[in-house]
């Protein structure tokens, strides 16, 4: 059940007979090699070293209809937006956003951002119904570890940047993650970074 009091600035409709093509849900992350999201203490502003141009970055951003994340990680982006001058990859990006969290979001500009603190399956559920027939981008490594335990995660998207970070933030944080087969979909390369793309493959039970 999503929280606070203010109603979104766009309206979700779901139901049990919608027969709407829906799109993918698609974990995202820019990756450091050695498997980390952020350094020490949660800070990222090492990755905006690495945003030249990335058309495999720009295409992700043009099909996200919605976007998942966590709240610390909803919480650097805005940290990181506030302290950088001039745009950032997906700093333009408008839509719904469903972060997340059990405490109040604090000085969200419009309705557009929505808090929601139940079931992770309802949350993708809510955003693939605002998502229409674009994707559902997942933003931060517990949700993401979460998603793809529940197996709700479709794809895998990983920006990977050549540094060495040390300690930090893993790219997946979750212990119980079982064991998954992926499929590669596709590589490519813009300036220091490596793209990869990989399918969630389902195990029958």
């Amino acid at each position: 059940m999503a929280t606070g009091t203010s109603p979104p600035a766009f309206r979700v409709e779901t139901s049990d007979d919608d027969r709407r093509t829906v799109g993918k849900v698609v974990y995202q992350a820019t990756v450091s090699l050695d498997g980390l999201l952020a350094g020490s203490g949660d800070p990222r502003e090492w990755a905006m070293r690495y945003s030249e141009r990335n058309p495999t970055l720009e295409a992700a951003i043009r099909t996200t209809g919605a976007v998942l994340v966590g709240r610390n990680t909803f919480d650097a982006v805005r940290r990181q937006a506030r302290a950088t001058t001039g745009a950032f990859p997906g700093a333009d990006w408008t839509g719904p956003r469903f972060v997340l969290t059990h405490r109040p979001l604090e000085g969200v500009p419009d309705d557009s951002t929505r808090p929601f603190s139940g079931d992770l399956r309802e949350a993708v559920r809510l955003a693939q119904a605002a998502a229409g027939e674009k994707n559902v981008t997942v933003l931060g490594a517990s949700v993401g570890a979460q998603g793809l335990r529940l197996g709700v995660v479709d794809e895998i998207l990983v920006h990977l940047v050549p540094v060495l970070l040390g300690s930090g933030v893993r790219f997946f944080t979750n212990d119980e993650l079982p064991e998954l087969d992926l499929e590669r979909l596709s590589l490519s390369v813009a300036g220091p970074v490596t793209n990869l793309r990989f399918r969630v493959r389902r195990r029958s039970s």
